[in-house]
C-alpha cells in the first residue's frame, strides 16, 4: 500500500484532491496540517469515487466558510467538503473538518467503512451522512455546532437505505435545525 505523507503547514486547495485506491493519506496531525479551501465558490475538498483500501488521517479541513461566496442556498444541494462514493475499505480517522457550507462528510452506496476520532464542528451543513452504506462504523467522533444531521446513516426503506451501522463513543451537540427539511436536527 503506498503512503502519501503531508507535513506541518496550510495548503490552499483551489480544486480537490482526488483519492486513489490502496493509498493513505497522512497529515502531521488536526491543527498542524490543515487543507484550506481557496476561492470564493464551493468545491469539494476531497473526492473518492469507486476506491478502495484508503486512509486518510490526522489532518484538519478547513472550507473557509467565510471566503466562499458563491454556493447552493439548498444545504442538501451543496459540494461536499469530503465526498465519497462506492468505497470499500476505507478509514477517516483522526480528521478535523470545520468551517465547511458543503456537507462535512457525505458517502453514498460505500461498504466497509469508518470515521474515528474525528472533530467536526462549525459547519453550515452536515456532519457525515451516509445513505444506500453497508458496515459503517461511526466511533470516538465529536461533532458539534452544525446544521441537519450530526452522525447519520439513511435508513433502510425499500431495500436502498443503509445496513450494519454502527456507533460507539460519539458526542455530538448543538445540531441546528434547519427548517426546509422535514428530517433536520438529528443528532446520532
Amino acid at each position: 500500500k503506498g503512503k502519501v505523507s503531508i507535513g506541518p503547514g496550510t495548503l490552499l486547495l483551489a480544486t480537490g484532491i482526488t483519492l486513489a485506491s490502496n493509498v493513505n493519506i497522512e497529515g502531521s496531525g488536526m491543527g498542524k496540517t490543515v487543507l484550506k479551501h481557496s476561492g470564493t465558490t464551493l468545491h469539494s475538498m476531497i473526492t473518492g469515487a469507486s476506491k478502495d483500501d484508503w486512509i486518510l488521517s490526522d489532518l484538519t479541513i478547513d472550507g473557509d466558510q467565510t471566503g466562499v461566496s458563491t454556493y447552493n442556498a439548498d444545504r442538501w444541494q451543496r459540494e461536499q467538503a469530503v465526498e465519497l462514493s462506492t468505497c470499500t475499505d476505507f478509514v477517516i480517522r483522526d480528521v478535523e473538518i470545520t468551517a465547511s457550507r458543503g456537507q462535512c462528510i457525505h458517502g453514498s452506496t460505500c461498504t466497509r467503512g469508518t470515521v474515528e476520532g474525528c472533530w467536526i464542528h462549525d459547519a453550515d451543513n452536515w456532519g457525515a451522512v451516509f445513505s444506500v452504506a453497508t458496515d459503517i462504523d461511526f466511533f470516538y467522533n465529536h461533532v458539534e455546532a452544525v446544521y441537519t444531521h450530526g452522525l447519520y446513516a439513511a435508513p433502510n426503506v425499500s431495500a436502498s437505505g443503509s445496513n450494519r451501522v454502527r456507533f460507539s463513543g460519539n458526542t455530538v451537540i448543538g445540531v441546528l435545525n434547519d427548517v426546509t427539511h422535514t428530517d433536520s436536527g438529528v443528532g446520532i
